[in-house]
């Protein structure tokens, strides 16, 4: 899978990920600063990163469906970018 390749990062990378995950992807007031961080990089997710964010949105015991749709709407704003880009 394409989204497990972690090749192309290095190790401390894919820590991150997963650290950034398990502390603000989903937790109540932390995800704001998470938002905040992404829109630094100009909403630019890797790969890895993004199917970390779907394992804990899936994992989780309840989805809060606000916070499902603003990762949503951030995937399809990245994709939609990616889109333009590639034209």
């Amino acid at each position: 899978m394409r989204y497990l390749d972690t090749s192309n990062l290095s190790r401390r990378d894919v820590l991150l990920a997963k650290w950034l995950v398990r502390h603000y992807a989903t937790k109540c007031k932390c995800h704001d600063e998470l938002f905040k961080l992404i829109s630094l990089y100009s909403m630019q997710i890797n790969p890895y990163l993004w199917f970390a964010i779907c394992q804990k949105l899936i994992d989780d015991e309840k989805i809060d469906v606000w916070l499902l749709s603003r990762w949503l709407r951030l995937y399809c704003t990245q994709r939609q970018h990616l889109i333009q880009i590639a034209h």
